[in-house]
């Protein structure tokens, strides 16, 4: 409940050459699990970096998109136009749980909205991919404790 500190702010900073990127997908969760609207203009800047691989953009605008889920109102438009790039290279970069931890900060208003729209750019297999992602950090949290290792000892 932090909000950007201003080491995530510091990576938020889109004037970099070389951006950390594990680092900076951090700052994009953390700024969405936090609402953290202070830093909007940035993340629009990072939305628009086309100097920067597709998915850093695709993850800026799912955190603008997150944001606008909270206060109900779509000022981006997201998912329109949404973009991810090549699936392969976010399975062996920042993986499909970082996406899917900047949707579910967005809520259930943000997954039903992935849910019921049509982006061409997303294929529907990307699209149950991010849903599932959506969705798995409620499950995390509804699952009892334990719950994995009754599973794994019981026939």
């Amino acid at each position: 409940g932090l909000g950007a500190t201003p080491r995530a702010r510091a990576l938020l900073g889109p004037g970099q050459r070389r951006p950390n990127y594990p680092a900076l997908a951090a700052a994009f969760v953390i700024v969405a699990e936090a609402n953290d609207t202070t830093v909007r203009s940035e993340l629009d800047l990072w939305r628009e970096a086309f100097d920067q691989p597709a998915w850093v953009r695709a993850l800026a605008y799912a955190v603008v998109g997150s944001l606008d889920a909270r206060i109900g109102r779509w000022d981006s438009r997201w998912p329109a136009d949404w973009d991810l790039g090549d699936p392969a290279v976010i399975e062996a970069g920042p993986g499909w749980e970082v996406f899917g931890r900047v949707l579910a900060a967005g809520g259930r208003n943000m997954l039903d909205r992935l849910a019921n729209s049509a982006p061409s750019t997303l294929s529907p297999a990307i699209r149950t991919k991010l849903l599932n992602a959506g969705r798995a950090p409620d499950e995390k949290q509804q699952r009892p404790r334990g719950a994995e290792k009754s599973r794994a000892t019981s026939p």
